[in-house]
């Protein structure tokens, strides 16, 4: 492990990196043995940047147990926060409405998908047209079969309401007026918020 301020910096940046790489993971943007494959490719790497912990929990875990999913996710819980997670993920959702292409669209129909969790999403929803459900688990597939006519009319009819509610979502975030609270149990999250609007 490296010291001094230079070590420090190149702690933080590691366990960072490593973080980003557990929470995709955990949306199942990354397979197990991508995980390990990003880890033996940066053995060296991660050897001398990371603490001897975090270190030693990679080389030891065991990435071809029966159901090693949750139990990477055990073995790095101490360094999981997972409200700031969903914090950060859902203004990533949020400033996506500022594209205008297909990334508006899945943010549109992620913010529908919310909006059963968190009723500060209820308005957005309802004004931009996603009162009726469609299937999310298609969203990919719906995307995928629009012109580019339709895409363009779909982001012109909803991207000023969607981009004004988003910045008003996004200050109250900022501004600490909705905090998450969000705490995993097995293999699935609990979600919380508190609106002080």
């Amino acid at each position: 492990m490296t010291t001094g301020q230079e070590g420090l910096l190149n702690i933080k940046k590691m366990r960072t990196i490593l973080v980003h790489k557990l929470y995709d993971f955990w949306d199942k943007k990354i397979t197990i043995r991508d995980f390990e494959n990003w880890f033996l490719s940066n053995i060296n790497q991660l050897e001398s940047d990371l603490p001897e912990e975090d270190y030693l929990n990679l080389v030891n875990f065991n990435y071809f147990e029966k159901y090693p999913d949750l139990n990477l996710i055990n073995t790095f819980e101490y360094l999981l926060d997972w409200s700031d997670y969903e914090r950060k993920k859902i203004i990533f959702i949020l400033e996506s409405l500022k594209n205008k292409d297909e990334s508006f669209i899945r943010a549109i129909y992620e913010i529908y998908e919310m909006s059963f969790r968190y009723s500060f999403f209820n308005e957005m929803a309802y004004k931009c047209g996603i009162v009726s459900a469609y299937d999310f688990d298609k969203v990919e597939e719906y995307i995928v079969s629009l012109s580019e006519n339709e895409k363009n009319h779909f982001v012109e009819i909803f991207y000023d309401e969607a981009n004004s509610y988003s910045k008003k979502i996004i200050k109250w975030i900022d501004e600490g007026k909705i905090t998450f609270d969000v705490k995993r149990e097995a293999n699935r999250l609990i979600y919380s918020y508190n609106d002080f609007n």
